[in-house]
């Protein structure tokens, strides 16, 4: 496979990146500080090998993606798998002030944490693209605090939102077509938890693939993990679908 130069540039540089969040917990954890030190119990050992094993596996992924994927928006999920790697958001920026550690916060306030935010709406990027990876991501921090927040709602109630997404039976709504005003109250007219929708003019979105209105009117498609029933095209249809 032949890449062009600016192209082959910038899969060098995502390999180096890959490599560095691959390669550098199994040094830097790996010894008596970390994975084997006596002092730890036996579970955060585990943990340390775990999160390090994670590195490593979404790296090879990663590094299969960037140098045989032909597709941009292939190469784009290799660079997401890279980013999500470093499980959440900094709470300060890298042009801070030096501080003895750069806080992820992790439990939800008035604001949602980083952390969930990005759970949550990586989920539904998943539901409306049908790309696991994306799901992979927010399952890593689901993983992490799965245990602990059910038994601390107050502190991770964003977080238990996208818990109640992930395990719920999502419903993924397409509307194609001019005059989709009716269709799109429907949904949107209601709280429906479990809903995505997709619509407008552009078939960038994997949802809207292939889907056309019916007989010249916007039709509405309800989907799960991408498939459809029959397209309806009345609201009442699509509210009983709901």
């Amino acid at each position: 496979m032949e890449f062009a130069t600016d192209n082959l540039i910038a899969r060098v540089l995502l390999t180096l990146v890959t490599l560095g969040y691959s390669l550098a917990p199994v040094l830097a954890d790996f010894n008596k500080t970390h994975a084997t030190n006596p002092l730890w119990t036996p579970h955060a050992r585990f943990h340390v090998v775990w999160q390090v094993s994670s590195y490593c596996g979404i790296g090879l992924i990663a590094l299969v993606l960037i140098w045989t994927a032909g597709p941009v928006t292939k190469l784009w999920l290799a660079v997401a798998l890279a980013a999500a790697m470093y499980g959440g958001f900094f709470a300060t920026a890298d042009d801070h002030e030096a501080l003895i550690a750069r806080r992820k916060d992790l439990e939800d306030n008035p604001i949602p944490s980083g952390a969930s935010a990005a759970a949550f709406g990586l989920l539904r990027l998943a539901a409306l693209t049908g790309e696991h990876g994306y799901e992979e991501a927010a399952l890593g921090v689901i993983r992490l605090l799965h245990g602990v927040a059910p038994e601390h709602p107050h502190a991770f109630g964003h977080l238990l939102q996208a818990m109640d997404f992930h395990f719920a039976a999502v419903k993924e709504v397409a509307i194609a077509g001019p005059g989709a005003a009716p269709l799109e109250r429907v949904v949107r007219g209601a709280y429906r938890p479990h809903v995505v929708l997709a619509g407008g003019p552009t078939a960038d979105v994997p949802l809207l693939a292939g889907r056309a209105p019916v007989d010249g009117r916007a039709a509405a498609y309800v989907c799960e993990h991408f498939a459809c029933r029959q397209p309806v095209t009345e609201p009442d249809e699509l509210d009983a679908l709901l």
